[in-house]
């Protein structure tokens, strides 16, 4: 149990505190969520800087870190799903995403059995930043509307908030679909009980 390794669990009792921030009704508890959500981002940013600092890279720390980020990111479009920040259409590619994660994951541990480490590819990391910069929109959404001061100007900004986030959500669902069936196609060779004769760099 390293230090990064801690602050990649340190998101699994944010996810909690978010939401329930958010399902406070409380003036001020919405604001204290983003506060709370910005506080996981860079958690997720430390994880990894403190690794290579400290030389605590693990095969392991890497699989545990993208699977808390799995339920991070999950657990906040179910929750945006439950109060209609997103339409109840997000259910079906929220429920696509958690298949994909689950199958490379279970690719990765496969590929570790093999003593090979999968590390992310660029359209990984980038439907990553999609998903967690829609998150980031759709909280605005309800610190505008029960934190702000209730003015038109305010309530038209939350509504193009909520329009952005539900679009960003849209793209990174597409991304994260696609970017799942571009790994299971480069790395297909690790679900074959066959040994591995060449190393992916």
């Amino acid at each position: 149990m390293t230090i990064a390794t801690l602050l990649s669990f340190s998101r699994v009792p944010l996810l909690f505190v978010i939401i329930a921030m958010l399902m406070s009704p409380e003036r001020g508890s919405a604001t204290i969520a983003l506060i709370f959500f910005i506080l996981a981002l860079l958690s997720d940013w430390l994880d990894g800087a403190v690794a290579r600092v400290f030389r605590q890279v693990t095969s392991v720390g890497a699989l545990m870190d993208a699977l808390i980020d799995k339920i991070f990111v999950l657990g906040l479009y179910f929750y945006f799903i439950e109060v209609r920040l997103i339409p109840s259409w997000g259910l079906i590619p929220v429920l696509l995403i958690l298949s994909r994660e689950f199958i490379i994951t279970g690719l990765r541990q496969c590929a570790l059995l093999k003593h090979q480490v999968l590390g992310a590819e660029s359209h990984g990391k980038l439907k990553t930043v999609l998903q967690f910069f829609s998150l980031f929109l759709l909280i605005l959404v309800p610190v505008l509307q029960r934190d702000g001061n209730n003015t038109p100007v305010v309530l038209a900004l939350a509504d193009f908030f909520k329009f952005l986030g539900r679009i960003s959500f849209a793209f990174a669902s597409i991304m994260t679909i696609a970017s799942g069936l571009y790994y299971l196609f480069r790395y297909r060779q690790y679900f074959s009980s066959q040994p591995k004769t060449e190393v992916e760099a």
